[in-house]
């Protein structure tokens, strides 16, 4: 019985030893990553820079556009059409329609408020 139970354990190490030799594998040297997603990007000037700018991208508020300076960070959207409106002070500074294409990104700027 004893016998039976180490033979067991042996075939069930060496199986899992395969096992994980096959899951850790590397990947190609050539393989390559795509940027897939679209962005968009702030200009804001040194006038507008300390106002309190709040992004909405099709209704949904997504952040305030000194997050998003191109210098600093781009906002990740989904291929595609979509409604910018920023806000300050909760009032409609600009509403514009937009359309951006994978891997590309879309600069608005934002003049004195």
């Amino acid at each position: 019985m004893l016998n039976k139970i180490r033979s067991l354990l042996i075939v069930f190490c060496l199986l899992s030893l395969s096992i994980s030799g096959c899951i850790t594998s590397t990947p190609e040297k050539d393989s390559k990553t795509v940027e897939e997603s679209a962005s968009i990007s702030f200009k804001i000037s040194e006038s507008a820079l300390h106002t309190p700018i709040e992004i909405y991208i099709d209704g949904k508020h997504m952040g305030s556009a000194q997050e998003f300076q191109t210098s600093i960070a781009r906002l990740k959207v989904i291929t595609g059409t979509h409604i910018l409106e920023l806000k300050s002070n909760k009032e409609t500074i600009k509403k514009e329609k937009f359309f951006v294409s994978k891997g590309s990104n879309k600069e608005f700027s934002i003049e004195a408020i």
